[in-house]
């Protein structure tokens, strides 16, 4: 099965109209942030991947930090007109041509949409963007069996969806392809939003 054309775009974009592209319970939100808060020091420099209005990521860049905002929809750009420390670029995650290092690469929500070939060209990109030292944080759903494709109506989105949910196996062999260390973090129980897939976070350094 492959994404039908144009899906993922048109998805993404009827998402920036609605001004949010969480859709997740807060619970999520702060369990995320105290995950990811003890790897951001202060002065660090974060790479958000696909970061749509960059809820998570703006939320974690300390003062003195600095956060490059990536994503293929220019309508995001307005999340981080306003302060000195975001910039936005218009690219798309597996193309994008980092110019400098990153102390932290985030890529949050985006591999159920991308192409397996799409997912391993993404990897590339967060390996030469990740400063020596550095954490790539990767987070999305997987599924609990074999790799798995939904294309159905959600009910909770009110619009068709589409997604591709690798195994966990699946995705530490393509992230051990380009990272030394990889740990694999499942969300806790509660915060499981269907029954045959996890959300888990991939946390990987060279």
């Amino acid at each position: 099965m492959n994404f039908k054309p144009d899906f993922v775009r048109s998805f993404w974009q009827r998402r920036a109209e609605t001004g949010a592209t969480r859709w997740t319970a807060d619970e999520f939100f702060l369990y995320e942030q105290n995950v990811l808060r003890p790897h951001v020091a202060e002065g660090a420099s974060i790479l958000d991947l696909g970061s749509g209005f960059g809820e998570l990521s703006r939320s974690i860049c300390p003062d003195s930090g600095k956060l490059t905002a990536v994503d293929l929809m220019h309508e995001y750009s307005s999340a981080f007109e306003e302060d000195a420390r975001y910039v936005f670029v218009q690219s798309s995650v597996d193309t994008y041509v980092p110019t400098r290092t990153f102390d932290v690469v985030l890529l949050f929500g985006v591999v159920t949409h991308l192409t397996v070939e799409q997912e391993q060209r993404t990897y590339a990109v967060i390996r030469s963007a990740l400063a020596e030292g550095g954490t790539a944080f990767i987070k999305n759903q997987c599924s609990d069996d074999s790799d798995l494709w939904i294309d159905t109506y959600s009910e909770a989105l009110q619009c068709d969806y589409q997604a591709r949910y690798p195994s966990v196996a699946t995705q530490q062999k393509l992230l051990r392809e380009k990272f030394r260390l990889v740990e694999s973090i499942t969300y806790p129980p509660n915060l499981k939003t269907h029954q045959n897939t996890s959300h888990v976070l991939f946390v990987c350094s060279h």
